[in-house]
């Protein structure tokens, strides 16, 4: 039996659609690392529409959403306070550990995904940004499972599976029309935000795993 071999080669990436997907989940849960109110005024829709990929990445948010629902987390100091030891690798990815010896400040990571935050935005600007990225966030797990889909569909001609694939390209075209809709006039409001014209790019173009 195979037991292994030196030097065998480490396991494969993730595909770069798999990669894109994980960035935003990091993103939003970043988001609310830096806006807990968001965690608190969520809640529901974060446990009950909100299912991220990595284990990882949905304890954090299940953390978040738990203390702030306690009470008393204002920013994200008290998160990196209080959340658990065992999360606080994961909360570093997602938000960013302060680095004195590289000149970094807590909160680093989030910054590089989503600039925009260093223009101070109101709380409407949140709202609206945070149900972009749900929008976004399951706009990109139902095109995975419609691709799951379409391949059990090429193999299995029957009634359950094309209605399952019919739904699913129902609610893939819905997703698209609600990302557009929340995308445009966020755009534009993050235009006036950073004094840039049309030109500029999208919030949520800079987003990077």
């Amino acid at each position: 039996r195979d037991k292994g071999k030196p030097g065998a080669a480490p396991a494969s990436a993730p595909p770069p659609r798999l990669e894109a997907r994980h960035a935003l989940e990091r993103t939003l849960v970043g988001l609310l690392v830096a806006h807990p109110r968001l965690a608190e005024q969520r809640a529901d829709t974060l446990s009950e529409s909100v299912v991220l990929t990595e284990p990882s990445v949905e304890a954090l948010k299940s953390r978040i959403v738990a203390i702030a629902g306690e009470g008393g987390a204002a920013d994200a100091d008290a998160i990196w306070e209080r959340v658990d030891r065992e999360l606080l690798d994961e909360l570093d990815r997602t938000h960013g550990a302060a680095d004195d010896t590289k000149g970094l400040a807590r909160g680093h990571r989030l910054l590089e995904r989503l600039p925009i935050l260093r223009h101070d935005p109101d709380d409407g600007f949140l709202d609206r940004l945070f149900e972009l990225l749900v929008a976004m966030i399951q706009l990109k797990r139902t095109e995975d499972e419609l691709a799951q889909a379409k391949d059990a569909y090429a193999e299995i001609f029957d009634d359950p599976t094309e209605r399952r694939f019919l739904a699913l390209m129902r609610d893939r075209d819905a997703l698209v029309e609600r990302v557009k809709a929340l995308e445009a006039p966020l755009d534009e409001e993050a235009r006036e935000i950073r004094g840039q014209g049309a030109g500029a790019a999208r919030v949520t173009e800079e987003i990077a795993a």
